[in-house]
């Protein structure tokens, strides 16, 4: 999936399953932007390293070791030289609970005339790359404190709203029917997604469905058996996931 707009908002409405899944996230922003807020307690690069697993590892650009550092308990910076046009490329890996100087490499059989990350059995020393290592078991996330004056907003009052687009290829649903297809997205969208249909209007080709969380929109093309999807919720964020489930499944 490609998310997109602004990461102080769009952080907040990913999927809640997302947070603690990754085993790695890269990141490449502008140091103006990682030092947005998200809440009044996270910007955003600490925001992202709450999305990745326990053991898994956060990757960022550039000279970020001791920003880094206070989020993570080990967090290495690798240093690459001679690197064509840039001369030279850093990159700072943090983790909660990989050691990355104690913890056994792997071998990814990479090819020998690879020009920077050679093979594991390559002559030289495996560590030559690591710049700098830090060891922080006071990191910021592993000392998060309960506030219980402290109020959150749990009722969404005002928001863009969160556009998902879908292709769904080899349809089976006959295309031409515009009638079926309508029958079967609203049963689908009501019964499996739980969301509320307000009015379906459709025209040639084109669907609009209108719900009190948002709205679904479809083109077809019957004789590619081809469909294009735009669903955007402005609320119920976390039924973004089965809104798409049920529309492919009515497809």
């Amino acid at each position: 999936q490609w998310w997109y707009g602004d990461a102080t908002k769009s952080l907040l409405m990913l999927p809640t399953e997302y947070f603690g899944s990754f085993d790695m996230v890269l990141v490449d922003l502008s140091e103006t932007v990682m030092s947005w807020q998200v809440t009044d307690q996270m910007d955003v690069m600490t925001a992202l390293s709450t999305l990745i697993k326990p053991d898994g590892i956060f990757v960022k650009n550039e000279l970020y070791l001791e920003k880094m550092s206070e989020i993570f308990p080990h967090t290495i910076q690798i240093h690459y030289y001679d690197v064509p046009v840039i001369c030279s490329q850093c990159l700072i890996l943090g983790s909660h609970k990989t050691d990355f100087l104690n913890t056994p490499l792997t071998n990814h059989n990479i090819d020998e005339h690879n020009l920077f990350i050679k093979p594991l059995n390559h002559s030289g020393n495996a560590y030559d790359i690591v710049h700098d290592y830090e060891r922080n078991p006071k990191s910021r996330l592993t000392q998060c404190a309960i506030n219980e004056n402290r109020r959150e907003e749990t009722k969404q009052l005002r928001s863009p709203g969160i556009l998902m687009v879908i292709e769904a290829e080899q349809v089976s649903l006959d295309l031409t029917n515009m009638e079926e297809v309508k029958l079967q997205l609203e049963t689908h969208l009501t019964n499996e997604a739980k969301l509320n249909v307000i009015s379906i209007q459709y025209k040639a080709n084109i669907m609009s469905i209108i719900m009190q969380e948002g709205y679904l929109s479809i083109r077809v093309w019957p004789e590619h058996k081809f469909c294009a999807l735009d669903i955007h919720l402005w609320s119920a964020f976390d039924k973004h996931e089965n809104a798409k489930i049920a529309a492919l499944e009515a497809l």
